[in-house]
């Protein structure tokens, strides 16, 4: 009963109701004092006082009504508040996570360099060998194999620049919809970097398949087989032929290489150099991306559910990364050659 009171008093018909209980008051007082409803001044002066407690209690009234709805107010505030919080923490970890995406793939792409080009030249060691013992068709296919390598090595430049662009994209976005400052969602992003200062060198390469190319050339036989083989070679993008991106693929990637090179700051040295910084690249940014990964798996105990999910992910990313970079250690101390496609 004393709930169902407040409720009405708290609401819009409080007032009204007051006004009704003290009238009824004031009749059944004046009914008793004055009966016969003859004395007039007893009649005004209970009018006034009524009047009074009347004000009063519609003021009383109001105000209880007016702090109950504050209350309300700010306790909708404060839930709106905690959910853009929770918004912003998962737009943050999402962010945070594909950035790390883009930084990871293009360190793995920066460490792949000198193994693609590695493996080009084990490819031109197996061609020489195969001119050498007059292997005709094992040679081209040995050069169209290197070809590849080296153009692998392009995919991995170009790899390296669009991730590049996408850090910038993603920076730029979160700036523009959240502001900069310490509450930036840009803030703790991991900063683009390669991991390397040394890349490798691909001209004494690309010197070393012209001059194989030219030298089989020179031979009737060898000539003769290439032109036989010149409808199954597997094209190069933006080549006719074989031989074609033999002459010229080289000085594209020279290109490119330096292009990326004025803007990430590395520069080029031996091949052996490259690959024993690509090792120790890979071993500290498997320890990275383990902790990473840790770090994630703390965040996804909390207990909200999409903030769990992307955590989770962002985890499995990591350890993702971390696994890749195992199993490329692993294949530079054995001596493998890198996958690629059709090889």
């Amino acid at each position: 009963m004393y709930e169902l009171i407040k409720k009405i008093l708290d609401s819009d018909v409080g007032s009204y109701v007051t006004v009704i209980l003290l009238g009824g008051i004031s009749w059944g007082i004046i009914s008793v004092v004055d009966p016969k409803g003859t004395d007039w001044r007893i009649a005004i002066e209970f009018a006034v006082i009524m009047g009074f407690f009347l004000g009063v209690g519609s003021l009383i009234s109001f105000s209880v009504g007016n702090a109950e709805k504050r209350r309300k107010n700010e306790e909708e505030e404060r839930e709106e508040e905690r959910r853009r919080q929770m918004d912003k923490a998962v737009a943050r970890a999402n962010l945070l996570g594909r950035v790390s995406d883009i930084v990871s793939r293009a360190q793995l792409a920066a460490a792949e360099l000198p193994l693609m080009l590695s493996a080009a030249d084990s490819s031109l060691d197996l061609a020489q060998d195969e001119y050498a013992e007059g292997l005709y068709s094992p040679f081209w296919e040995a050069m169209e194999e290197a070809i590849h390598y080296v153009h692998a090595f392009e995919k991995n430049i170009q790899q390296i620049k669009h991730a590049q662009e996408d850090y910038q994209r993603e920076q730029q976005d979160a700036q523009h919809k959240h502001g900069g400052g310490e509450h930036s969602l840009a803030r703790g992003m991991v900063p683009f970097s390669l991991g390397v200062k040394i890349f490798p060198d691909i001209d004494p390469t690309k010197e070393r398949m012209k001059r194989l190319y030219r030298q089989a050339q020179k031979k009737a036989d060898f000539a003769n087989i290439y032109e036989q083989r010149r409808n199954t070679q597997v094209l190069i993008a933006g080549f006719r032929s074989l031989g074609d991106a033999v002459t010229s693929l080289g000085d594209r990637i020279e290109r490119e290489v330096r292009a990326l090179g004025d803007t990430l700051g590395f520069r080029l040295g031996d091949l052996g150099m490259a690959v024993r910084e690509a090792s120790e690249q890979m071993q500290r940014q498997q320890e990275t991306l383990l902790t990473e990964a840790r770090s994630w798996r703390a965040e996804a105990s909390t207990g909200h559910a999409e903030l769990v999910r992307v955590a989770r992910e962002n985890a499995e990313r990591a350890e993702r990364g971390a696994r890749e970079r195992r199993d490329m250690l692993d294949n530079i101390q054995r001596g493998r050659k890198p996958s690629i496609l059709g090889f």
